[in-house]
């Protein structure tokens, strides 16, 4: 059983409307923004409880408009509603992310708020933890099998090895060596030089899938191996934040233009 952590506060994201309407004194933050957020707790081995939020914003027809609204035409007749609905409670502790009782990478987590986002107006807490706990077992299920197949192709002793230590040496066609992380994580003997090894497909695969892959790819292929420049992963996640920052700004431009054209974003 997980032990509990404490509260470290609350995170609020914007949704549909974007943030320029908000003027409550809260800050909004962007998915790109919760990353970085999350990255820093985890690297830096904090531990807490985060709640967090999702804002939306929409206009929609006034239910009973008052004879004063009447007067002031089309615009009187129409109200902005905005909704603030809590998506669930992130934990952060021993340097990993969860969701409810479910380990949680990046991206599994963004995957799920976009889907939060797609259906933000009609989602509750309850079918928002619902949607997670769908998307999160089909991956433990898949980890589970992943580990089962790790088991029988690198044999008990090691396996148990990797999972216990978090490593475990291989030896490469070559003759060299490398530390393989559970991870997937490829270090020299030292851990002090990262290198990358290519498997297709990688990004998509369950963790132990993955690192049974580079396993093999070490040990039958050491020519597929090849030097990480100093600092690419830091590169690599502030281009993935960059991204997701100008995916939000063009949403919010999307709609911005949809409003001008007309009432098509009219609640009825």
């Amino acid at each position: 059983m997980a032990r509990e952590v404490e509260e470290v506060g609350e995170i609020h994201l914007y949704g549909p409307g974007g943030p320029r309407y908000f003027r409550d004194g809260r800050e909004y933050h962007s998915v790109g923004e919760l990353q970085y957020f999350l990255e820093g707790l985890r690297k830096a081995r904090m531990e807490g409880r985060l709640r967090l939020y999702m804002e939306g914003l929409r206009r929609r027809l006034k239910r009973n408009p008052s004879p004063e609204d009447l007067e002031r035409g089309m615009e009187g007749l129409f109200e902005l509603e905005h909704r603030s609905l809590l998506l669930g409670v992130l934990e952060v502790r021993d340097g990993k992310i969860f969701l409810g009782d479910f380990e949680v990478d990046w991206r599994e987590l963004e995957g799920w708020i976009r889907v939060c986002l797609l259906g933000f107006w009609e989602l509750t807490p309850e079918r928002a933890w619902e949607l997670a706990r769908l998307i999160l077992s089909s991956k433990k299920e898949a980890e589970e099998r992943a580990l089962r197949t790790l088991r029988e192709v690198l044999g008990e002793e090691l396996t148990e090895k990797l999972l216990k230590e978090g490593k475990i040496l291989v030896k490469a066609a070559n003759g060299r060596e490398y530390l393989l992380t559970k991870n997937g994580e490829v270090l020299s003997p030292d851990g002090r030089e990262r290198f990358c090894v290519q498997v297709k497909g990688g990004e998509k695969l369950p963790t132990y899938d993955l690192v049974l892959a580079k396993y093999l790819a070490i040990r039958d292929r050491p020519e597929s191996i090849s030097t990480l420049r100093r600092g690419r992963n830091w590169w690599e996640g502030r281009l993935r934040m960059l991204v997701h920052e100008l995916e939000m700004l063009m949403f919010r431009m999307d709609e911005e233009g949809e409003e001008d054209e007309g009432l098509e974003d009219v609640v009825w």
